[in-house]
């Protein structure tokens, strides 16, 4: 199932998140992208739990990267791809395995 992260109303929005910018690398806090890719779950599903990802999220189109998640009570992969980045946020789609 593929998914994409909204930060308001519509399941083709993607979500808009500020990053941080460190020795020229911008990212997204671990804690924010485990955060929003949460909500956007729970949106979803009736059961979700926690969402665990390895690592700040490089803000950079087409960085992927491979979190967990609880839904439904079984965990499961979530893949993580960013979509875009303007200015000072980034734009991700989550990828839920089956």
């Amino acid at each position: 199932m593929q998914v994409v992260v909204p930060t308001g109303a519509g399941i083709s929005a993607g979500v808009l998140v500020a990053v941080l910018a460190a020795c020229g690398t911008a990212s997204v806090p671990e804690s924010g992208v485990e955060e929003r890719t949460r909500e956007r779950l729970a949106s979803m599903h009736d059961d979700v739990g926690e969402v665990e990802c390895p690592e700040d999220l490089e803000a950079e189109v087409g960085v992927t990267m491979e979190c967990m998640a609880t839904i439904d009570g079984v965990v499961r992969g979530v893949r993580v791809e960013v979509t875009g980045v303007e200015d000072d946020k980034a734009e991700w789609k989550i990828d839920v395995e089956e």
